[in-house]
C-alpha cells in the first residue's frame, strides 16, 4: 500500500483502542495542563493541543514525588495518543520510549505502548512491551490490571496465529475477571461474558485449524 493509505489503515485500526484510552482518564484526576490540551484536541485543534503539551523532555520530573510522576506519565501518554491520531507514529513511539525510560514502573505506560505497537503492526515490539506490562501488573497484585493486560496479550497472540498461547492468556484473564465479578458483578460480569465469547470463538478457530491440518496431512 502507498504510505498515505497505510497510515489511514493504521489510524482506523487504532480508533477503537484510542477511544478507550482517552475515556479511562478520570476528569477528577486531570491536571490543568492535561485538561487544557485535551479540550483543544476535542475541539478539533490537535496542533494547539500538542503545542500546549510541548516537549515532554522539558517537563520537570521530581524523582520522589509520586503524584508528579503519575502526572508526567499521563501528559506523555496524551501526547502520544494525539500524535497517533495525526499519523505521526514515529514521534508517538519516541514518547512511549521516553516515558517508560523515565518512569519504568508505570504499568499503564508499558501497556499503552504495547497496544500502540500492536495497532501499527509491530508485533515483536508489542510482545516485548506486553511482557513488561504483565510483570508490573502481577507485581501490583491488582487483578483488573492483570486481566486487562492478559486480554491484550491474548489478542496479539491471536493475530499472530499463536492460538494456544492466546487461549492460555484469556483463560487466566477469565479467572481474574470471575474473581472480580464475585465482588462487583455489575462492573465485571459483562467482562466475564465478553471473555467467554472470545474463548468460544477462539476454540472454533482452533477446531477449524485442526481440521485443515488433518486434511493437509
Amino acid at each position: 500500500l502507498p504510505a498515505a493509505e497505510r497510515d489511514k489503515e493504521l489510524a482506523l485500526r487504532a480508533a477503537g483502542p484510542l477511544a478507550d484510552q482517552f475515556s479511562k482518564v478520570s476528569e477528577a484526576t486531570m491536571s490543568r495542563l492535561y485538561r487544557a490540551a485535551l479540550n483543544r484536541f476535542l475541539e478539533g485543534q490537535p496542533s494547539d493541543s500538542l503545542r500546549i503539551l510541548g516537549n515532554p523532555r522539558h517537563l520537570a520530573l521530581p524523582r520522589l514525588d509520586e503524584p508528579s510522576r503519575a502526572n508526567f506519565v499521563e501528559l506523555g501518554l496524551l501526547q502520544a495518543r494525539i500524535l497517533t491520531t495525526q499519523f505521526r507514529f514515529a514521534e508517538a513511539r519516541e514518547i512511549y520510549q521516553f516515558v517508560t525510560a523515565e518512569v519504568p514502573e508505570s504499568q499503564a505506560a508499558w501497556l499503552e505502548w504495547a497496544q500502540f505497537e500492536n495497532m501499527v503492526q509491530r508485533p515483536d515490539e508489542s510482545l516485548q512491551a506486553y511482557r513488561q506490562a504483565l510483570v508490573l501488573a502481577r507485581e501490583s497484585k491488582q487483578p483488573d490490571s492483570i486481566a486487562t493486560t492478559l486480554v491484550g496479550l491474548g489478542r496479539l497472540h491471536r493475530e499472530q496465529d499463536r492460538l494456544d498461547s492466546c487461549r492460555q492468556a484469556w483463560n487466566e484473564a477469565l479467572t481474574f475477571r470471575r474473581q472480580l465479578a464475585a465482588a462487583d458483578p455489575q462492573t465485571y460480569l459483562p467482562q466475564v461474558a465478553a471473555t467467554l465469547i472470545d474463548l468460544a470463538n477462539l476454540d472454533g478457530e482452533i477446531t477449524a485449524s485442526d481440521h485443515r491440518t488433518g486434511r493437509d496431512a
